[in-house]
């Protein structure tokens, strides 16, 4: 759900997405739904946008991880 509201406000991102093949977009769908509180989901799934205009589409999980990662400390603060 969160995913959809973001692609109804950017459309670069939406395109990106749904470029991808079907099994990553379901990797990301399940990054973004694995956490309960629907502020992370919300934060995950600006992370996953961000990631994907950063790589033009494509997807370095390592990448993703650490961007995750570095959001979530920074919201902790």
């Amino acid at each position: 759900e969160e995913l959809r509201v973001l692609f109804l406000q950017d459309e670069d991102g939406s395109k990106l997405f749904h470029a991808l093949t079907p099994g990553k977009q379901r990797t990301l769908l399940y990054i973004v739904d694995s956490v309960k509180s629907p502020e992370k989901r919300i934060s995950r799934a600006v992370v996953v946008l961000q990631h994907l205009k950063i790589n033009k589409g494509r997807i370095d999980y390592r990448q993703l991880f650490t961007m995750l990662k570095s959001r979530t400390k920074s919201s902790m603060r």
